[in-house]
């Protein structure tokens, strides 16, 4: 057991509500008069007296430079304070500078959170409610969380709203509660309740306060509205919600192989010959937001359709590499998993993805043709693993134009003359179209999972 004991000189963390001096507890107090040096920002700097204005510096760019000049100071003995907003370890800088102090270099004292203050607010619980900081970020981070009743709290930017508002649009979602909390704490605390359409054009002078804004999603007649990507955040979506030109994992197999991919957090996927981005979109949004992936595709055209379709699914940690495996593999960050979805027969780009994975990585393919599943086994054979074959069948019409193989003039039979095992697999269709449906077979999928041991 190891006991950890405080710096002499520990570099002291506070965090400030809209309040000002009146937010802070008297250990915070008495922390910011003992500091010799005050980093701060502009905003913070104007709401604290005069002595303390007269210690401040305003953070410096680039903001990097802040922590070789605090280990400058600190070596010379002199006392600093970094002054940040409410929680300084919650999307913070507090977060920056942990990763260049040790715990035991740091003293900190955090104010309540602005989502803590809108929970408070609002009435609801915390612990069940999404939260994401969309500063200097894409809104499209915010596509995985839009799903019918799910409430998420968001860290925005004055042209936010209306960004988020068009989301919730475009997922049907437009009995969505949208709620701006601003300057919560301070003396211009407002809160506001809008709809989706109100949220479009929403007085812009209220957001250029700090602000929360909280999302109650729901669909306007739940009985009736549906979108695939707004119901259901697991995998297997329907084709229909990418843009692809064909080229794409179909929905049952995705879902097979994005669990077979194990998504989880703070780990980074290669999606080789990743086609429309479907295998790599779908394990980001099982992942969660602190996984990355890379979709490598040898088509430009392609790469133009991953892109798009990450934008619409909300991957936003998704790298997009044109250019063809094994030599597009060479200057990339190591993998925790690999996918290979494409040139599954190609020995190079497997013992590429292969020598790049580390101990303890995943690697798992999917092969149709004879050629690919003939190399899936011979590295089977080698490495070891799992071995999978998919068959699904889908219902589909026949007869009539349905079934070339049948006779136009002579009708199907009946459940009553069809041959033994024929009714089993033969649902009569709503009687306008006039035909049955069968199962076909579709192709099969031997999957391969191996890990590197």
């Amino acid at each position: 057991m190891q006991h950890l004991k405080k710096h002499e000189n520990p570099l002291l963390i506070i965090g400030m509500g809209a309040a000002g001096m009146d937010s802070l507890s008297i250990g915070a107090s008495r922390a910011l008069f003992s500091a010799d040096i005050i980093y701060t920002s502009s905003r913070l700097a104007r709401m604290l007296p005069l002595p303390l204005r007269e210690k401040c510096a305003t953070w410096p760019v680039p903001f990097s430079a802040m922590t070789d000049e605090i280990s400058r100071y600190r070596s010379e003995g002199r006392r600093v304070a970094v002054l940040a907003s409410s929680n300084p370890f919650y999307y913070g800088v507090g977060v920056v500078l942990a990763r260049h102090f040790k715990p035991e270099e740091i003293e900190a004292w955090p104010a309540p959170s602005a989502f803590a203050l809108a929970a408070a607010r609002l009435g609801w619980a915390e612990q069940d409610i999404f939260k994401i900081s969309l500063h200097g970020r894409q809104t499209r981070a915010l596509e995985p969380l839009l799903v019918e009743r799910t409430r998420i709290f968001l860290l925005t930017e004055p042209s936010t709203l209306r960004r988020v508002a068009q989301r919730l649009m475009r997922r049907n979602l437009l009995g969505s509660r949208i709620i701006i909390l601003a300057d919560l704490g301070g003396p211009d605390e407002q809160i506001y309740e809008l709809t989706v359409e109100e949220a479009l054009t929403f007085d812009d002078t209220v957001l250029s306060l700090p602000h929360v804004i909280a999302l109650d999603c729901q669909y306007a007649n739940p009985e009736t509205d549906f979108h695939p990507l707004a119901s259901s955040r697991a995998a297997g979506l329907s084709e229909e919600v990418f843009e692809h030109d064909g080229q794409i994992t179909k929905g049952p197999v995705r879902a097979i192989t994005v669990g077979a991919l194990m998504p989880r957090a703070r780990t980074l996927l290669w999606d080789i010959g990743a086609g429309c981005g479907s295998v790599a979109i779908e394990w980001l949004r099982m992942a969660g937001h602190t996984a990355h992936a890379i979709a490598i595709e040898r088509d430009a055209r392609r790469c133009g359709m991953i892109e798009r379709n990450a934008d619409t699914l909300g991957a936003s940690r998704l790298r997009v590499v044109h250019g063809e495996a094994p030599q597009a593999l060479a200057n990339l960050p190591r993998p925790d998993v690999v996918f290979i979805g494409g040139a599954v027969a190609d020995e190079a780009v497997f013992q590429a993805a292969w020598d790049a994975l580390p101990g303890g990585g995943w690697l798992v393919a999917n092969a149709v043709s004879l050629a690919a599943e003939q190399a899936l086994l011979a590295r089977h054979a080698r490495l070891g693993g799992e071995l999978t074959r998919i068959q699904l069948s889908h219902a589909t019409p026949i007869g009539g134009q349905g079934e070339k193989s049948m006779s136009s003039e002579t009708p199907p039979p009946t459940e009553q003359e069809a041959t033994p095992g024929m009714a089993e697999a033969r649902t009569p269709l709503p009687p306008k179209t006039g035909g049955y449906e069968a199962f076909r077979h579709a192709l099969p999928v031997t999957q391969w999972r191996v890990r590197k041991t």
